[in-house]
């Protein structure tokens, strides 16, 4: 990564009951800045994500229905890229960077590009009608023998409650979309390695909406947008993030049926997940027993976990302004955790996206009148 901050150093590292120290690395907040926004900024969910690394960090943002993204070099640089938009995400690899949205004046889901890092970008494209309910969008970018290839799930919910899963994939030639009305989607996560195929991850009601039924199910994604290798990996799971690292490990954000947050590690590429165990000396312990919406990123032996830490579970149920930015960051695959505080006590905090840059983890989120971000230290 050759991007190099010239911000100050703010050490913020909170080692908590039940929260271990990584012993091998120095793990620390190494810098935060804010951008002011027009009000409260719109940002991705947690099954997407609002911030890349291209040669600086790209954020991703809405005010009211104006659609930006900001290049922090380390100055932010304000770009706007659409208008009349909503449920947004970005994606990328090098300076290929995609940016996936709902336009609401032609009603479709729409994809635009950058080739220089988001410096400049060209005229969108329309991937499929925009659904009746939340798109609740998730976009990837890799390499296929040196071409580079996007893809772009979404769910067809005709309202609040579930519907088909939605594929786009382009092929370094064009876009193709295909659907899955088999599925009862309400929300999915991609995660993409070069060489390989996609993987994604989502929320289904195939086995009852009761809340003790709600699973989630992993798949890989073919060149025809396919689902090969389609099982549920836990149940009962909400509102995924994935990621994978290079080989076969795999991470999954979620939240469970009491408002519970947890981290969940596949060591055999995707197959079976298990729910890690975030406090060893107490007993099995989730990610946060007052928390949701957890977004996960990860490299090598890197994880970073972000997610919406609520003092109560009934706060988490009613998605109160009392929610905090809750980060934890694991070196050795989740072994042993760190608790940053890069928002430190403030309130109304989220939601949050991460990516990771080398040693670095970029972390951004959504402040009452402002986006944020902040640069941690992962060795």
């Amino acid at each position: 990564m050759a991007w190099v901050p010239h911000l100050a150093v703010v050490v913020i590292v909170a080692m908590l009951a039940g929260w271990p120290s990584t012993a091998t690395a120095q793990l620390l907040v190494e810098w935060t800045a804010a951008l002011a926004t027009n009000g409260a900024p719109t940002v991705p969910l947690t099954s997407g994500n609002g911030v890349y690394v291209a040669d600086v960090p790209l954020t991703l943002h809405a005010e009211g229905t104006t659609l930006f993204v900001t290049r922090w070099e380390p100055s932010p640089a304000k770009i706007e890229v659409a208008r009349f938009a909503s449920g947004m995400t970005i994606a990328g690899r090098e300076l290929s960077v995609l940016v996936v949205y709902v336009d609401h004046a032609s009603s479709t889901v729409r994809a635009m590009t950058s080739s220089d890092g988001g410096r400049s970008w060209g005229a969108s494209q329309a991937l499929g009608t925009r659904p009746a309910g939340p798109a609740i969008l998730s976009a990837c970018v890799f390499s296929r023998s040196g071409v580079i290839r996007q893809v772009v799930v979404w769910t067809n919910q005709p309202s609040e409650s579930d519907g088909p899963l939605v594929v786009a994939w382009n092929d370094g030639s064009q876009w193709r979309t295909t659907e899955h009305p088999a599925l009862r989607v309400s929300g999915a996560s991609l995660a993409c390695s070069d060489d390989a195929l996609p993987e994604v991850v989502w929320r289904d009601h195939r086995d009852g909406a009761t809340p003790t039924a709600v699973s989630l199910y992993h798949a890989q994604i073919d060149d025809t947008g396919g689902l090969p290798g389609e099982h549920r990996v836990l149940r009962p799971a909400f509102d995924p993030s994935v990621c994978r690292s290079s080989d076969r490990m795999r991470v999954i954000g979620y939240h469970a049926a009491l408002n519970d947050a947890h981290v969940a590690l596949s060591t055999d590429a995707g197959v079976t997940f298990t729910d890690l165990d975030m406090s060893p000396e107490s007993g099995q312990q989730p990610l946060d027993v007052d928390g949701k919406y957890v977004n996960v990123a990860c490299r090598d032996d890197a994880i970073v976990a972000l997610w919406g830490d609520w003092p109560t579970k009934g706060a988490a149920a009613a998605r109160a302004d009392t929610r905090q930015l809750g980060v934890v960051v694991s070196t050795d695959r989740g072994a042993t955790w760190t608790r940053l505080r890069p928002a430190g006590e403030d309130s109304g905090q989220g939601p949050a996206s991460v990516a990771l840059a080398g040693d670095v983890a970029i972390v951004s989120w959504r402040a009452p009148s402002s986006l944020r971000i902040a640069q941690l230290r992962l060795r």
